[in-house]
């Protein structure tokens, strides 16, 4: 039966059908699961564990890595992120995550910087 309401409907197939009948019947309650949306919700919550995780292991390294540095300077600021960019991902992770800390070399990636007009032509 499941087969031929799949074909009249143009599923692929029986299984896809049942799959589908399925997530509705969680997503209205009429069946324990997770819902669409819940799912939707723990896969966003996921992301932003493992982007805070990152951070954290960012702000661990760096860290360790200006622990005999009071001052930070600009060198040991360029030395650290590049000693970590393969490891986080990146400049940018490094940079955003270290500016929203008070350890600034730049303005955030996010904000865009002043843009200088080229000089003006000379005519011969």
């Amino acid at each position: 039966m499941l087969r031929t309401v799949a074909e009249r409907l143009g599923i692929g197939s029986a299984e896809t059908l049942r799959n589908r009948v399925r997530r509705d019947q969680v997503d209205s309650g009429q069946c324990p699961g997770t819902t669409t949306e819940e799912s939707a919700q723990i896969k966003a919550m996921k992301k932003a564990i493992a982007e805070l995780k990152r951070a954290n292991d960012i702000l661990k390294a760096a860290a360790r890595f200006f622990a005999a540095e009071l001052d930070r300077p600009l060198s040991a600021l360029v030395a650290f992120i590049d000693g970590h960019r393969d490891r986080f991902g990146g400049v940018e992770p490094i940079g955003r995550v270290l500016y929203e800390h008070g350890c600034s070399i730049a303005p955030p990636p996010t904000v865009p910087s002043t843009i200088v007009p080229p000089p003006p032509v000379r005519s011969a």
